[in-house]
């Protein structure tokens, strides 16, 4: 084997190398989303439920509960957020309710649905528990996210106290 053909073995390894590169950057390249959430969550902006004066004047509120979500594009190319529902896995007889993007509070921050995000952005809202305890007493409850990127949906299961 002349130094010629080690030449030409060495470059046909790195173009090879090179190109296996480029497939799994093309393969892991577009938007990436994943979605959190963290339930039994109150803000200070929240519903009151229940106000309480006690002696002295103070005045003590019992605020809502809620589902805070988060929505992140982890990835190198933009998206567009289509719509996020809450709704649960259907039961036995194929029946499945749902609260549409209208029940969420969008955060400050936030655009409305639908929402352009970009790599590294996040949106961000809020379902007040009670909806969702309500969707968790006919199946597992689960928050779907339509995007522009994708067909089916990206799915969340949010974690209730009775469920956990």
């Amino acid at each position: 084997m002349t130094i010629t053909d080690i030449a030409a073995w060495y470059a046909a390894a790195v173009a090879t190398a090179v190109f296996a590169w480029d497939i799994i950057k093309w393969v892991r390249s577009g938007p990436r989303l994943r979605i959190n959430t963290k339930c039994n969550i109150s803000y200070a902006d929240g519903r009151v439920i229940e106000s309480t004066s006690l002696e002295g004047g103070a005045l003590v509120s019992t605020l809502a509960e809620y589902c805070h979500i988060e929505i992140l594009n982890t990835g190198d190319q933009p998206t567009t957020l289509i719509d996020v529902e809450a709704a649960h896995e259907p039961n036995a007889s194929g029946n499945q309710m749902s609260c549409s993007s209208i029940a969420f509070m969008v955060h400050s921050g936030s655009n409305p649905l639908p929402a352009l995000l970009g790599p590294g952005e996040m949106w961000s809202a809020r379902l007040e528990m009670r909806r969702l305890e309500g969707l968790a007493t006919e199946g597992k409850p689960v928050i779907r996210a339509r995007t522009s990127y994708r067909n089916k949906p990206i799915l969340a299961f949010p974690v209730l106290k009775g469920n956990a």
